[in-house]
C-alpha cells in the first residue's frame, strides 16, 4: 500500500519509504488487482483494506486490516493487525467503509453449497473487531440468490 501527497510525489513518511508490504500469516493472499480490493479511511484516518486468507487449498477466510496514519500496522486489530472471520464456507472480501461512529462495514461473497454459486454476504464491526451481533444475525447479512455465477459480489 502506497502513500501519495496531493501533487502526486510519493509521501517517503508513509510506512517504510512510502509504502507497506503486510505479509500475511500461512498462505494468505492479498486480492489479486487494486480493482477489487476495497480500502478506506477509518474517521480516525487509519486505513481499512480488505484482503483473503486462504488457510488450506480450496479454502479462503473473509478478512481485513487496519494500517495506522503513518503506514505501520494497528495490532489492536485481529491478530497482528489482520481481522479473519472463519465461516463455513468460502467468503471473499471485496470492499469496506466505515461508519461515522467508528463501526466497519465489509461486504464480499459467500459460497453457497450449489457448485459455482455465491451470495452477497455483509458484516458489520465494532471499532475493535467484534462482529456487531445487532446486526442482521450475529453480525453478518448473507443476501441469497442475489449474485449468481458470474457477478461475485463486485
Amino acid at each position: 500500500i502506497s502513500a501519495y501527497h496531493y501533487n502526486g510525489e510519493i509521501d517517503y513518511s508513509f510506512g517504510g519509504g512510502g509504502y507497506t508490504t503486510v505479509m500475511l500469516e500461512g498462505d494468505a493472499i492479498a486480492m489479486g488487482s487494486a480493482s477489487s480490493n476495497g480500502m478506506c479511511l477509518a474517521p480516525d484516518g487509519k486505513i481499512l483494506y480488505t484482503c483473503n486468507q486462504k488457510p488450506a487449498k480450496f479454502e479462503n477466510d473473509f478478512a481485513f486490516l487496519r494500517l495506522n496514519q503513518n503506514g505501520g500496522i494497528d495490532y489492536s486489530l485481529g491478530t497482528n493487525g489482520v481481522l479473519v472471520t472463519e465461516m463455513d464456507a468460502n467468503s471473499y472480501a471485496r470492499d469496506i467503509i466505515t461508519q461515522a461512529d467508528g463501526k466497519i462495514i465489509a461486504c464480499g461473497t459467500y459460497r453457497t453449497p450449489e457448485p459455482g454459486s455465491f451470495d452477497f454476504l455483509i458484516m458489520r464491526y465494532h471499532e475493535n473487531g467484534d462482529l456487531d451481533t445487532d446486526f442482521g444475525t450475529d453480525g453478518f447479512v448473507i443476501g441469497v440468490g442475489i449474485c449468481g455465477q458470474t457477478n461475485r459480489g463486485q
